[in-house]
């Protein structure tokens, strides 16, 4: 069973139209152009998924929604970049990382 089906089934997420990305993501991880994938959520979701599945899986996912200290004014994209590297960074020992802030708060709605 493949590492996406594996997922699917194991939050229960079904995939369906996205096959294109996940085509595009499997191949990248198969020919070893990134490492790892890593989904992201936030509060609203979590509840629309309780609310569509009785679960509660998608609270462990990474949210871009949680706050970052001095960081009230970047975008949704760069709060995700920075709770992934968080994320990553409780993990692993003895790696530098990069995150590139590209987006402003104000680019989206309140």
């Amino acid at each position: 069973m493949g590492l996406f089906n594996m997922f699917s089934k194991d939050i229960g997420i079904d995939l369906g139209t996205a096959n294109t990305l996940v085509n595009v993501i499997r191949n990248s991880l198969e020919e070893g152009l990134i490492d790892d994938v890593v989904l992201v959520s936030d509060e609203k979701m979590d509840e629309e998924y309780h609310e569509r599945t009785r679960r509660d899986d998608s609270k462990r996912l990474v949210h871009w929604d949680t706050p970052i200290e001095d960081h009230k004014d970047v975008g949704r994209t760069t709060r995700a970049g920075i709770n992934v590297a968080l994320n990553i960074a409780s993990r692993v020992e003895g790696k530098d990382m990069l995150i590139i802030g590209y987006d402003k708060a104000d680019r989206y709605d309140v």
